[in-house]
């Protein structure tokens, strides 16, 4: 039987940057991260490109967001929470900070 401090449950982005804050804050735990299948596979990836947020609300809105966070949720999303954190998702995008690549140009469709 495996043994652990911590087990956090899922590898994509939330999983992995949890691991990575615990282990800067309490380096003496040991953590395991529980992915569905191999490594590198986890919602994170068919996240539609990645992270989303409104960057620039001249030619988006934080309604827009939030009906596009519900739409990719198929019916899964707590709609009441993605009201609340839409309008906070420009400041809570820390994945820079974790090495996560990605652009922050403007996409207009």
């Amino acid at each position: 039987m495996i043994e652990t401090d911590v087990l956090i449950i899922g590898s994509g982005i939330g999983g992995l940057s949890t691991a990575i804050k615990i282990a800067e804050a309490r380096p003496d735990l040991s953590i395991t991260v529980l992915t569905k299948t191999i490594e590198g596979e986890s919602n994170t990836r068919y996240a539609q490109g990645g992270v989303a947020a409104v960057w620039d609300a001249e030619v988006d809105s934080y309604t827009k967001h939030k009906e596009d966070t519900l739409d990719a949720g198929d019916g899964l999303c707590d709609e009441k929470l993605s009201t609340s954190w839409c309008p906070k998702a420009p400041t809570g995008c820390v994945t820079s900070s974790i090495g996560v690549r990605g652009s922050t140009r403007k996409r207009h469709d």
